[in-house]
């Protein structure tokens, strides 16, 4: 049964964030009054889809949408394209593949260089064996475009000209180490360019490390969060057999035709965003910690959220599990089945921000290596992009290299915790039994985690205690989240970075880049690259 003739109802009072309902003694008591307050059919879903699209979207004026994420990508000849992921006001996803946006950088121009020498100079550089990689369609040029500007640079504050390179493979530039490799610049930087012999001596390059999402998002003064509007006739839909995603609404549009809605007083206004919590439960060895390469994952509780009361709450156990009212209970006799059926679960879900308790260093690894220890080879895709799939840098990766979601926002709550309030007093004053107390007043539920096995090994009652355990600890990372209001914070701090949301955490140093972007411009001056 879907659920969206709810949501849709809470969407329409999103902008004002409300908070879930305050625990009761006994979480049992509060799955209980969520199930009588929404007039429950947690224990009968079979669905959990968003809501579906309205009318015929060619039918619709324009579409409004809020930017979730960010991410660069390319068409099937090659050319770049930025991928725009959002929500609608109605609570769809989407995808908008903006094209035509040419990454570039600047290079001083030669003494002797004239406008004349701009097209035979791009053809002799689309001519380097190097810049006709096999992923590059044969009509499509490396660099697309040279141009002669005047620009000043920080360093002496005098115009002087310079090349423009617009290249139309934005992966050519990704890195300094890409560049020295494989792009003009390392032809143009090394003084090997054979071109009336006026690239002699080498020079720096300009802008050339300036990833190619921070481009977009500098030049056309798009930050986290931004409201987007593609008006009428400006954009194509693309069919579900040639998307490349599972957002409910992907369509191309040219950058040009990609326009900023004005905020209303200043006021942050969201999108009836989704929002996933989720907490596993692992058996537990006699000493020591639990290991994805030898405990199995017992429990995966999850609760969705659009900043109210949670609407969606279902709990995956291994092993029999005896009803809980006002929570869905699936049961699965292999840890296999389970794990699919969760991957399924989530695709389904589709939500815009992923939440728990220190699930970057724990719960996402633990799953990813679970699932590669079981040959799960499908488990792994579970951002919105189809064909990338969540890669571990390690067996237990730190905060800052957990793998992303695609499309998808990351929110650690014990690690915004950490970070923005330090120095709480205590013994395991970051656990989330201590941090709840503090914030909340409320408190996990009273099972030692030793005691975690005996429960797994009982019968479908003890299963279920356990269950209930699993489901206050997803309950209160959402708890916490409206108390402190913890993506409301992260969201400003990524507007004042002028950086992604997902860059604060997945590439915290390209902020010092967007400022140094950001001054640039309002200086009217250009940044040089590290040598």
């Amino acid at each position: 049964m879907s659920l969206s003739r709810t949501e849709t109802r809470r969407a329409t009072s999103a902008s004002t964030l409300r908070r879930p309902v305050a625990p009761a003694a006994s979480f049992a008591n509060v799955l209980s009054d969520l199930a009588r307050k929404d007039g429950d059919t947690a224990n009968t879903h079979t669905t959990w889809t968003r809501p579906p699209l309205p009318v015929p979207v060619e039918d619709k004026p324009s579409i409004t949408f809020q930017k979730i994420d960010i991410r660069d990508g390319n068409d099937k000849f090659g050319a770049s394209e930025i991928y725009l992921f959002g929500a609608t006001k109605a609570g769809n996803s989407l995808l908008a593949r903006v094209r035509g946006f040419d990454h570039y950088f600047y290079y001083p121009a030669p003494a002797g260089i004239t406008e004349h020498d701009l097209n035979p100079l791009r053809e002799r550089l689309n001519e380097l064996p190097t810049l006709r990689p096999q992923s590059i369609h044969e009509g499509v040029p490396a660099v697309s475009n040279i141009e002669l500007e005047d620009q000043c640079t920080a360093a002496d504050g005098e115009s002087r000209p310079f090349l423009k390179v617009s290249l139309r493979d934005h992966r050519h530039a990704q890195s300094i180490k890409d560049i020295v490799l494989i792009y003009p610049i390392h032809v143009l930087a090394g003084g090997r360019l054979q071109y009336r012999d006026l690239f002699s001596v080498p020079e720096l390059s300009y802008e050339a490390t300036v990833p190619y999402p921070l481009r977009f998002m500098v030049d056309h003064e798009v930050t986290a969060m931004t409201w987007l509007k593609i008006p009428i006739g400006k954009y194509e839909r693309i069919s579900t057999q040639d998307s490349i995603s599972h957002c409910q609404l992907e369509v191309s549009v040219r950058t040009e035709d990609i326009l900023i809605c004005d905020t209303v007083d200043n006021r942050e206004i969201y999108a009836p965003l989704r929002i996933l919590s989720f907490d596993i439960e692992t058996n537990v060895p006699p000493r020591g910690f639990p290991t994805a390469r030898r405990q199995s994952v017992l429990q995966i509780g999850n609760m969705i959220s659009i900043y109210a009361d949670p609407l969606i709450r279902a709990v995956f156990t291994l092993g029999t599990c005896s009803p809980i009212n006002g929570a869905q209970v699936l049961s699965f006799q292999s840890e296999s089945d389970k794990l699919t059926a969760w991957q399924k679960f989530f695709l389904e879900v589709d939500p815009d921000i992923v939440i728990g308790y220190n699930i970057t260093q724990f719960d996402i690894a633990y799953l990813l290596n679970r699932a590669q220890i079981l040959n799960l080879t499908n488990f792994p895709y579970l951002g919105r992009i189809k064909s990338i799939p969540q890669r571990l840098d390690g067996w237990r990766p730190s905060f800052l290299k957990c793998p992303g979601y695609d499309g998808r926002l990351i929110l650690d709550v014990f690690h915004h915790i950490r970070e923005h309030y330090p120095g709480l007093p205590g013994e395991g004053a970051y656990k989330l039994d201590a941090v709840s107390s503090r914030f909340l007043r409320q408190r996990k539920e009273d099972i030692h985690y030793k005691d975690i096995p005996l429960l797994q090994n009982g019968n479908a009652n003890s299963r279920r205690d356990l269950a209930i355990y699993c489901l206050k600890d997803v309950y209160l990372p959402l708890l916490l989240l409206s108390k402190l209001e913890c993506f409301e914070v992260e969201v400003k701090e990524a507007k004042a970075a002028y950086v992604s949301f997902n860059t604060m955490r997945e590439k915290r140093l390209l902020k010092p880049v967007a400022r140094r972007c950001l001054d640039a411009i309002e200086g009217d001056y250009i940044v040089a690259d590290d040598p």
